[in-house]
């Protein structure tokens, strides 16, 4: 019997808490040694009360609640609290997700399914629905991202580790002495996942309906995307070159307008033609619907958005993030 631990660190997030749990609670769990552990990060709404009814009703379920960081301590932010909570964790394989995440019911099962050989982390993946256009044009983005490093992957270029849908082996987190002895970022998930490769385990990233988790537009889209970039850039990830190319196509686009206008057209009418492939084939993979009505928007929305992004990025100011300054 597989012993399994689902790690999630909140911090006020009362509003998502609901969907996540009873999303856990349809987990397909027979024949797993499961526990779940929560880590509450100094939460100043209703989390502490809704995790403590949670683990009241499931002796499956253990709560901690964490003071705000102490000077002496050398983590902050979320990787504290995981560090917290990989400390507690009896499995053997070690899940992590978010807050805002509504789990698929197959879960845990598809994932352990994928560890073989070598394998020390596994990348699922996520989207946000389509029932409203904001929603829709993010879950599209993330859809388009996730199948392009997935592509990379079966190459066996390493892209990066997604915190909402994740899952390590005991031995594989341990062999990097774990968060304490990994240099701190501010994208824990991506540091985890390239420290574990970087000791030799091999990975895999997804990209399968079973494995395919639904989280929630941000309150704060740019001071999440400025998290992203920043973690990027100092991490080094090759990710950064794909974006930094999509956050300069507007510029360029505008230019080839003023220069040939009949040329500009053309590319666009291509890139939608080509969206459209994409989408259609990930709708039909994932056993999607309702995406692809978004494609000719999603078309603008990226180079505007990747745009924005990147003058964000370079205004100045401290990355703020669930409150905290990085």
């Amino acid at each position: 019997m597989p012993k399994v631990s689902i790690l999630i660190a909140a911090r006020d997030e009362e509003e998502n808490l609901p969907t996540l749990l009873k999303s856990i609670e349809r987990l397909k769990k027979e024949g797993i040694d499961l526990e779940i552990l929560f880590g509450n990060d100094a939460s100043n709404d209703k989390t502490a009360e809704i995790l403590d009814g949670f683990v009241s009703k499931n002796n499956y379920a253990q709560v901690f609640h964490l003071e705000e960081k102490s000077i002496e301590e050398k983590l902050q932010g979320k990787t504290r609290v995981l560090e917290k909570l990989l400390s507690e964790a009896k499995g053997d394989f070690y899940f992590f997700t978010d807050a805002d995440v509504e789990l698929p019911v197959n879960w845990i099962f598809a994932m352990l399914q994928h560890f073989s050989g070598n394998v020390g982390v596994i990348v699922g993946l996520s989207t946000m629905p389509n029932d409203s256009v904001i929603s829709a044009l993010q879950g599209l983005e993330w859809l388009s991202a996730i199948h392009f490093m997935h592509l990379l992957s079966e190459y066996k270029v390493e892209t990066t580790g997604m915190g909402n849908n994740m899952v390590v082996s005991k031995e594989a987190y341990w062999s990097t002495g774990g968060y304490e002895n990994i240099p701190f970022s501010i994208v824990e998930d991506y540091a985890l996942y390239k420290a574990i490769i970087d000791n030799g385990y091999d990975f895999k990233q997804t990209f399968e309906p079973d494995l395919l988790a639904y989280t929630k537009p941000p309150e704060r889209f740019f001071e999440q995307r400025k998290r992203w970039m920043k973690g990027a850039f100092e991490t080094g990830s090759l990710l950064i070159i794909p974006a930094l190319l999509q956050a300069i196509f507007l510029p360029i686009i505008i230019f080839i307008c003023f220069w040939n206008f009949t040329f500009a057209f053309w590319i666009i009418l291509n890139l939608v033609v080509l969206h459209f492939i994409q989408i259609g084939f990930i709708q039909a993979k994932l056993k999607l619907r309702g995406y692809l009505r978004f494609v000719p928007l999603f078309v603008l929305y990226l180079p505007i958005a990747w745009f924005l992004q990147l003058v964000n990025y370079f205004l100045k100011g401290d990355v703020i993030w669930k409150g905290r300054k990085y």
